[in-house]
């Protein structure tokens, strides 16, 4: 973590919550294409907009038990 990100962090705390502290070097060797052990039954939607930025579009609050993995 570099002071100035560590800075912003701290000079905005309305801005920012629960921040990982995860390093690139851990999202570097992450595995995305391993396929996960379970769906999230909290599986949500992202999409960026010119004027919002990232916003989250849609989030499922439906209970995934007894639903195939096709139905998902």
């Amino acid at each position: 973590m570099t002071a100035e990100v560590r800075g912003q962090h701290e000079g905005a705390p309305d801005l920012f919550h629960s921040a990982p502290w995860i390093g690139w070097e851990e999202l570097a060797a992450v595995d995305w294409d391993e396929p996960a052990l379970t769906l999230d039954a909290r599986v949500r939607e992202y999409r960026y907009g010119a004027e919002r930025g990232w916003y989250e579009s849609r989030k499922s609050f439906q209970n995934l038990v007894g639903r195939s993995e096709d139905d998902a």
